[in-house]
């Protein structure tokens, strides 16, 4: 087969020439909703002309990426250097513009929202100085649109909690920040206390633990429930509170399915401790279908045992001295019908 192409006989035909950046914003668009996610943040990256384009196509809804199944992106940061993976190339992307500003930190996402902690703001919370509405130590922001939602709600951290910076371990939201309807849940870093509230509260809602012995994994929020993956003594379960209950009473709790159990293998070498086999739970769910999910994962792992701090009467969190190499996972998701857990064996 054989192509044929053909000067133009009026060079004033093409209106935006070799200039790139005057692609008529109609032909931009219709290309933009051809893309997947991750061409569509490229593209608004290319110059500053695509990149408005690209703002006013999320701000307006009209025109989003194509809506086949994407794989997430991730947020990989060391030190001030943040970039975005891609697990489809898993190659990163290094934002022309700063994802956040320093001594800012990501500890949840929604969507296309990361929840973030702002250290300064933070250092100042209880010195007396006046609340200001536009800041908040606590708030979303949308990478693709760059808006920001402050999270106002007053916290008062409990006594046992020792923190110098974020005082939240981990948060989780329940929706996208610009429904009402939005609950916003966190454990805080000594793993034995929690707190929530909704996106208009004026105060957050703690949660004391009943006994001292237990550890906090992870947490979800799933149809107003919150949803906490716990540990006491050597039994590993899931406590349910009620989130529109003002008493965040327990309103059930989950046994964890069964599974053949693998045992750890320890070896330590000076203060290094190579661990294999070590499980890992996680809580997630599916927002389409309403179903709670659970992961779990085996690991080797490598501890420092000079760096560790005692979390409770029993659980010792300590440094990874690199990430853990993952062996296996297994998924499962809770059927409230049946009041048990479904083992999922293909999910990808």
């Amino acid at each position: 087969m054989e192509f044929v192409t053909e000067p133009l006989k009026n060079s004033d035909e093409v209106k935006c020439g070799s200039d790139w950046s005057n692609l008529p914003r109609d032909i931009a668009e219709s290309i933009l909703k051809r893309l997947c996610l991750q061409d569509f943040l490229q593209f608004g990256e290319v110059c500053k002309s695509w990149e408005t384009i690209v703002a006013n196509a999320i701000a307006t809804k009209h025109c989003l990426p194509a809506t086949q199944a994407q794989l997430p992106l991730m947020i990989a940061s060391r030190d001030e250097d943040v970039r975005v993976f891609s697990l489809p190339t898993k190659k990163f992307i290094q934002p022309r513009r700063p994802i956040f500003t320093e001594n800012q930190y990501c500890i949840g996402s929604i969507g296309g929202w990361l929840i973030m902690f702002d250290s300064p703001v933070w250092s100042h919370v209880g010195d007396n100085v006046p609340p200001d509405p536009n800041s908040s130590p606590f708030f979303f922001f949308n990478t693709l649109s760059n808006v920001r939602i402050n999270l106002q709600s007053a916290l008062n951290i409990p006594q046992q909690v020792i923190s110098h910076s974020c005082p939240f371990d981990k948060m989780v939201a329940s929706s996208s920040p610009s429904s009402k309807d939005c609950f916003i849940a966190g454990i805080f870093d000594d793993f034995q206390h929690l707190a929530f509230c909704k996106i208009e509260d004026k105060s957050w809602t703690i949660i004391e633990s009943e006994t001292a012995n237990i550890s906090i994994f992870d947490i979800e929020i799933l149809n107003k429930k919150l949803f906490v993956l716990v540990r006491q003594a050597r039994e590993r379960f899931i406590k349910v509170y009620d989130l529109q209950n003002p008493n965040s009473t327990i309103v059930e709790a989950l046994p964890l399915p069964a599974y053949h159990p693998v045992m750890p293998l320890n070896r330590i070498m000076g203060n290094i401790s190579h661990v294999s086999n070590v499980s890992v739970y996680f809580l997630g769910n599916n927002l389409v279908s309403g179903e709670l999910l659970l992961i779990r994962g085996l690991y080797d792992c490598a501890f420092d045992n000079d760096d560790k701090r005692i979390v409770g009467q029993s659980a010792i969190v300590r440094k990874f001295i690199h990430p853990p190499f993952p062996r296996e996972f297994q998924l499962w998701k809770y059927k409230y019908s049946d009041s048990q857990w479904i083992e999922i064996v293909q999910y990808f």
